[in-house]
């Protein structure tokens, strides 16, 4: 939890990115709704994923038909 609320801290004085709580069962839809307002796309973690320096939990799902690319 204290990690998740530095990230969304962290994340909110960036300006470009936004933080979005925990999307447990509707991560496609939150992704097609992402598309259809024309962002790269949405980075997840992956739910069983362990914060280690060896092994990255987060995966970047880009939208393909992003207009600023």
């Amino acid at each position: 939890m204290e990690r998740k609320r530095q990230l969304r801290a962290l994340i909110g004085s960036l300006g470009c990115l936004m933080y979005v709580d925990c999307i447990d069962s509707a991560g496609a839809d939150f992704y097609h709704v992402a598309c259809e307002h024309d962002l790269e796309g949405v980075v997840a973690k992956r739910k069983d994923g362990l914060y280690t320096p060896h092994e990255t939990s987060w995966v970047k799902i880009r939208n393909p038909q992003y207009s600023q690319m």
